[in-house]
């Protein structure tokens, strides 16, 4: 174990592998795997309590062992969960499936989908109207495909499908 006159900790290494990027350095290491544990009293104090950081082999593991939520937040405000169902939510503090997105409120209501050579696939619902979401063309940025919800149609090539298939 190693303090070094900068402030930089070591546990397990004589020597503390600095980063240059930043001032001050944790560093923990084991042949077997690196772990950092938080818990407090309600959680528990056992090895099925609590937060886990761990690093093992090539792997990186953020584990809550306990029932609750995995929160992420930036700014004071949190913007991402996995609950302990397995569920996650992005924008939403509970989400209702496997995967939800709440764009309420956001200026940019895209989700973008983005493969090789430039190919996008953005899915968009408030940028096209009210009661509409479709698919649209990263390189033209022309409507590919629309459903609208309100009236039950579908167009393809339009904006404002004007009948239950609009070609």
């Amino acid at each position: 174990n190693n303090v070094d006159i900068r402030g930089n900790v070591g546990i397990g290494t004589a020597t503390v592998s600095l980063n240059s990027a930043y001032d001050r350095t944790i560093h923990i290491h084991s042949t077997l795997g690196s772990l950092i544990k938080l818990t407090d009293a309600t959680s528990g104090t056992t090895d099925t309590d609590g937060t886990e950081l761990l690093n093992y082999g090539n792997d990186t593991y953020l584990i809550n062992r306990d029932a609750g939520n995995l929160i992420f937040g930036v700014e004071g405000t949190e913007r991402m969960r996995i609950e302990s169902t397995g569920n996650v939510g992005i924008g939403t503090v509970n989400p209702y499936g496997k995967f939800h997105i709440d764009f309420t409120g956001a200026n940019e209501k895209w989700l973008t989908m983005t493969g090789g050579s430039g190919n996008r696939l953005y899915l968009n619902q408030e940028y096209i109207a009210d009661y509409k979401f479709g698919f649209r063309s990263g390189t033209t940025g022309t409507d590919i495909l629309v459903f609208d919800t309100q009236n039950d149609r579908v167009g393809i090539g339009t904006t404002n499908p004007s009948a239950r298939l609009d070609v």
